[in-house]
């Protein structure tokens, strides 16, 4: 049984990634919503931006969530509600570049979870063109992930069996599991992926280690039998032992490998999930963390499963004297915050040193509707920012 799930694995990762040993594909992190062209834009997490991804021909989009006050998954990647949406305290014209800048004032944040799902539902978003220009004009909504479950379900209906598919980022226990459980109530459980932080997403306190057991009745208690789960390994979920990265789950500290195993192993069991991807990704100045994020590829192209890592680019770009600065919007704070290109440069060492292990990228995309492409490269991402 086992060596017949192995192998099934292995025909998955190849059906899934085309990617040779030459290079990774992208995933289009939050949809294809910049352009090239403002016109062209859309406003991240949306219906438009998973379209767009699908029509440039990218195998799938990250897309990211949040639990309103009464517990419904909203599509939306910051905790704070300013930026993004026309919810900001500003009358729907914060600019988070500007407030940067200095050129509006920083008002007080608006927590998603402050809402109901009803009130968030449909609330109009922004879109960031050149120059950190607001282009929105409020067309594009927030959606439940029940709702953009709906449009995904829909869009690979009829885009003609060219294989497509949607990650999940997920950062608590409670998102991953009504995820899991919209996912299900959507038949969706071939082409949709729970990318899950390996310990901040998992809710420990019920589940004592011991072995695959343990993973087995998580996922059985926590509705995801069947369905394709990705662990994500990063510093955050990390801690140092004697310079070795371990991980606190499951009220106690495993290995990068054992943790890895135990999903892998339960999978002997009916009742598991099944572990498709390893991701993982590194950050500057963390030595410890880096080797457990080489470890985690390195053990996941081992034992036939798929790899994913995360290349950052900036978010946005503003004109002054000629030259662009580069800024990343942030989850939890209102301005901007300068783009730290030293971050990115690590990642994407990470991602060259590890090139023949790695099958995906969760990469911003710039798109170019007009040539019918897209860009991942810094330089001609950014190009297109100022």
């Amino acid at each position: 049984m086992h060596f017949y799930k192995l192998s099934a694995y292995l025909i998955a990762a190849i059906a899934l990634s085309s990617s040779t040993v030459f290079g990774w594909q992208a995933i289009a992190h939050r949809g294809v919503f910049h352009d090239v062209d403002d016109s062209q834009s859309n406003s991240e997490n949306t219906v438009g931006a998973l379209y767009r991804a699908d029509a440039l021909k990218m195998p799938g989009v990250e897309l990211d969530l949040r639990l309103s006050s009464d517990g419904v998954v909203m599509v939306t990647h910051d905790v704070l509600s300013n930026r993004a949406t026309t919810v900001d305290n500003y009358d729907g014209r914060l600019n988070s570049v500007r407030v940067a800048l200095g050129a509006q004032p920083s008002v007080a944040g608006i927590n998603i979870n402050s809402r109901t799902g009803n009130q968030w539902n449909h609330t109009p978003l922004k879109i960031y063109g050149r120059n950190s220009q607001l282009i929105s004009d409020g067309a594009q909504k927030m959606e439940t992930l029940d709702a953009m479950l709906g449009h995904f379900s829909d869009l690979i209906a009829g885009n003609g069996g060219r294989p497509f598919f949607l990650v999940l980022d997920i950062q608590t226990p409670e998102i991953f599991e009504r995820a899991a459980d919209l996912v299900r109530s959507h038949g969706l459980q071939s082409s949709v992926y729970l990318k899950f932080f390996a310990t901040s997403a998992i809710d420990s306190s019920s589940y004592r280690y011991d072995g695959a057991k343990t993973c087995a009745a998580y996922a059985n208690y926590n509705g995801l039998t069947g369905l394709k789960i990705i662990p994500q390994i990063n510093n955050g979920e990390l801690v140092n032992n004697g310079g070795q990265p371990r991980i606190n789950v499951f009220q106690t500290q495993l290995s990068i490998e054992d943790y890895l195993a135990c999903w892998r192993d339960a999978e002997h069991y009916s009742v598991s999930a099944d572990l498709t991807h390893v991701s993982a990704s590194v950050a500057a100045g963390d030595h410890v963390a880096a080797i457990g994020a080489e470890n985690a590829i390195k053990w996941a192209k081992a034992n036939g499963r798929g790899t994913i890592s995360i290349l950052p680019n900036p978010d946005a770009g503003s004109l002054s004297r000629g030259s662009c600065t580069y800024w990343s919007f942030q989850s939890n704070n209102v301005p901007a915050a300068t783009f730290d290109q030293n971050a990115r440069r690590v990642k994407q060492t990470f991602i060259n040193d590890l090139s023949r292990y790695i099958d995906y990228v969760v990469v911003d995309t710039m798109g170019d509707v007009g040539a019918n492409r897209y860009y991942t490269d810094f330089d001609t991402y950014v190009s297109h920012l100022c």
